[in-house]
């Protein structure tokens, strides 16, 4: 039992260690996402997106990595401004959500937008990196 007990306080010891570091590389994470998408960059975009990605659109759509990266990188997405506040993490091991606001202006198939979104961004550790799973936007009305 007394081995037992010393085993679960270095568990514990670890991952609250290596809480701050998860924080910080699944916030990373999300910025280069955002950043990808301002740039149109479909290589960054890609190198940052769990193969399984997902995003929950404005409209509740779901769109797969693939298909995003395809209408940013022919224009179908189009991202003029973004600025992201409010940034918040919680960590969980291997796997962390980061929320926040994103002030952004573009057009979406030539449909001009100009709006905030409050954001939930999934990030997990796949292959010794972190990489996006899901983000989902919700326009703030």
């Amino acid at each position: 039992m007394n081995k037992s007990w010393l085993t679960h306080l270095l568990l514990a010891c670890l991952l609250a260690l290596s809480a701050p570091a998860a924080a910080q590389d699944a916030t990373a994470s999300t910025q280069a996402f955002f950043k990808a998408l301002l740039e149109k960059d479909g290589p960054a975009l890609s190198s940052v997106l769990a193969g399984d990605f997902y995003l929950i659109s404005f409209d509740a759509q779901l769109i797969d990595a693939g298909t995003l990266r395809e209408a940013v990188m022919a224009g179908y997405v189009a991202v003029e401004r973004g600025d992201l506040s409010g940034l918040r993490v919680r960590a969980y091991g291997e796997a962390a959500v980061v929320t926040g606001h994103w002030q952004v202006k573009g057009s979406i198939q030539g449909q001009r937008f100009d709006t905030e979104v409050v954001f939930s961004s999934l990030c997990v550790r796949q292959g010794g990196s972190w990489k996006v799973a899901s983000l989902q936007f919700t326009p703030i009305r």
